[in-house]
């Protein structure tokens, strides 16, 4: 998606070295250039002024739902039907991600109790974590999951006398 933006953006602005990067904070877009800043010498303007400037070139594009300046910096709302027509386009051509620095990851969950009830909620940690562990392997890591059973120590040694009280209630 970046390398199409920097690819429209250069045809666009075909006279400026257009660099684009994650924006820090997504109430100011998608993404954001701090262009202005480099042309500011070049142009003999104010950052601001410039930035105002390519605002007004790029604010009726299709790709774009809005494009600011915010203190010299340009920032981009992507709009929803690029949004959508990308992500229907990794759709249909099926997407790989590239992991360019694997991890190892252990993922640990449910940990149920065998001497208490199961509830819906070790269910439910067993669906994140199965989902956690799959998306991680999707995206390149190498996942290690572990179910723990906590079937050792003072828990089972007293799951183990109340069984054989019982057993002994049973046979007299």
């Amino acid at each position: 998606m970046k390398a199409i933006l920097q690819s429209f953006l250069t045809q666009v602005l075909s006279d400026y070295n257009f660099n684009l990067t994650k924006a820090n904070d997504l109430k100011f877009g998608h993404y954001s250039s701090s262009v202005a800043f480099s042309l500011a010498k070049q142009l003999k303007k104010a950052p601001q002024q410039i930035a105002q400037d390519l605002v007004q070139q790029l604010q009726n594009d299709q790709y774009f739902k809005s494009v600011t300046a915010v203190a010299g910096y340009v920032n981009f709302k992507l709009s929803s039907s690029f949004l959508k027509q990308q992500m229907q386009e990794v759709l249909k051509q099926g997407f790989k991600p590239k992991q360019e620095n694997p991890q190892s990851i252990f993922i640990e969950y449910i940990s149920a109790n065998p001497t208490g009830p199961l509830h819906i909620g070790h269910a439910r940690g067993a669906i994140y974590g199965d989902t956690l562990a799959r998306i991680g392997q999707f995206l390149g890591h190498k996942i290690f999951t572990e179910y723990y059973i906590n079937d050792a120590g003072n828990q089972m040694d007293l799951l183990a006398k109340s069984v054989l009280l019982k057993v002994g209630d049973v046979n007299e």
